[in-house]
């Protein structure tokens, strides 16, 4: 992506930008001016194209957003925004059930609000965040898919034994179809697995599957972790670290008992733009049938 900030001046700027991936093909550009409110508030509105290929649908989303973003202290920030799409999901496997094929306009309002303080956003040793979201599709309302969604992210950091780190998370996540949808659209689902949510899973293999063995996503998500961070030799570091958690395909479903938990171990190289990383999990305990008992992962950036 590319940006300027004052493009037109008067702090007038513009944005282009794209994705290019395994799952994912968008673009978006837009404009963006000074807030209101506050000398740090800052209003953008942009036009947007994403194709998401997944392994169980392929859904293509054409969207308009409007954003007020407000940044209080430091790297506090709030945004308040209104998007108006309209989405296309069709299954990939006609014979697999579970993601229904759904067409339709979408009109959300949207806010996400993060508290950070760490005192170092790439390297963290001390501090945390808390983050939360919230957004609504009304019904009756514009909208043929309505449903609701709200989830909420926290983790922390201590080093004691400086410079060994302790780190934790926490996600927990709910969504509700509404009016007379029955279903929360596939793109607006919950899904895990993989090195940012459960190192013991393959990429969205942790919840609900079709036949086929591919992700359906779900309407509730908890996901928790640990590790310890500390370093090797020169730019080395290493990590010890176990990851629980599950998606439900609705919140009814949900409990503690019998959450999938992975241990394992990482291996990072400290780079001017964060950790690579790669690392082993292995499935200890209540593991998924047809799923591996070990899996490698590779990352950029810590987990969380």
């Amino acid at each position: 992506g590319w940006s300027h900030r004052n493009l037109f001046q008067g702090g007038v700027g513009y944005e282009v930008g794209g994705v290019w991936g395994t799952h994912r093909l968008g673009a978006t550009t837009g404009v963006s001016w000074l807030g209101f409110l506050s000398p740090r508030a800052r209003s953008r509105a942009s036009l947007g194209f994403l194709v998401e290929d997944e392994d169980a649908y392929r859904s293509q989303e054409a969207r308009i957003d409007l954003v007020q973003s407000f940044r209080p202290r430091r790297r506090d920030i709030l945004n308040l925004g209104l998007t108006i799409s309209n989405t296309n999901v069709e299954r990939t496997n006609p014979d697999a059930s579970g993601i229904p094929e759904s067409e339709g306009r979408l009109l959300e309002i949207w806010t996400d609000v993060k508290w950070d303080w760490t005192e170092d956003p790439l390297f963290p040793m001390d501090g945390g965040y808390f983050k939360t979201s919230f957004t609504v599709a009304p019904a009756d309302f514009f909208s043929e898919i309505p449903y609701v969604a709200v989830q909420f992210d926290a983790a922390g950091y201590r080093a004691p034994l400086d410079p060994v780190v302790f780190a934790g998370r926490a996600r927990l996540g709910w969504a509700k179809p509404l009016g007379d949808s029955t279903e929360v659209l596939a793109t607006r689902r919950f899904y895990a697995g993989g090195y940012n949510t459960h190192r013991g899973y393959g990429r969205r293999k942790l919840g609900p599957l079709d036949d086929a063995g591919d992700a359906l996503g779900g309407e509730f998500v908890f996901l928790a972790g640990v590790e310890t961070r500390f370093p090797l030799v020169w730019i080395l570091e290493a990590a010890v670290f176990a990851d629980a958690g599950q998606v439900w395909d609705v919140p009814q479903n949900a409990t503690l008992a019998g959450l999938p938990l992975a241990v394992g171990v990482d291996l990072d190289i400290r780079t001017p733009l964060g950790p690579v990383r790669g690392g082993y999990g292995w499935n200890v305990m209540n593991r998924i049938e047809g799923q591996p008992r070990s899996i490698f992962h590779f990352g950029i950036g810590y987990p969380w």
